[in-house]
């Protein structure tokens, strides 16, 4: 190999990026509460208090809400609309942003289910939130959408 080609394999070499590293979740608790109102359109627009206890899976990856419940707001909160089909699972996608896959609600016209993209927003040592600002999933007769905030309990941020 000449000495120019060397020189330009050693430059090329220099100028390489890394990949960025995922978006993990930290510390890795093992119950984490995510709690707030949300605000849920189909057919008719309601207000509930949402409460969803969920883990941190070893390594941050991913978080897994195991079960959950509708109440308070609106009377039709834990009656006719209310949270099915769990696991559900929170994925980062970047340092600011998940998606909730899995994610499957009854509501008072039918049902929705699907992936919601969210904000994710950090405030250590206090707790972050899940801004739910214009998310939706597919749903019959019509798409659910969401307007709201969700606490996340345990210090847990998104690195």
């Amino acid at each position: 190999m000449s000495k120019y080609a060397a020189l330009a394999s050693a430059l090329a070499l220099a100028g390489m990026t890394t990949p960025a590293a995922a978006a993990t979740f930290t510390p890795n608790p093992s119950f984490v509460n995510l709690s707030g109102y949300l605000t849920t359109n189909e057919t008719t627009t309601l207000s509930c208090y949402v409460s969803l206890n969920a883990s941190v899976n070893s390594g941050g990856t991913s978080m897994t809400i195991t079960d959950g419940v509708f109440t308070g707001g609106d009377w039709q909160c834990g009656w006719l609309i209310l949270p099915v089909a769990f696991p559900w699972t929170v994925t980062p996608t970047s340092t600011s942003s998940v998606s909730i896959s899995g994610m499957a609600l009854l509501t008072p016209a039918g049902a929705c289910s699907g992936t919601a993209y969210v904000r994710w927003r950090n405030y250590a040592p206090f707790s972050s939130s899940l801004e739910f600002w214009s998310a939706s999933i597919p749903g019959a007769p019509v798409n659910c959408s969401f307007v709201g905030d969700l606490y996340v309990s345990g210090g847990v941020t998104l690195q």
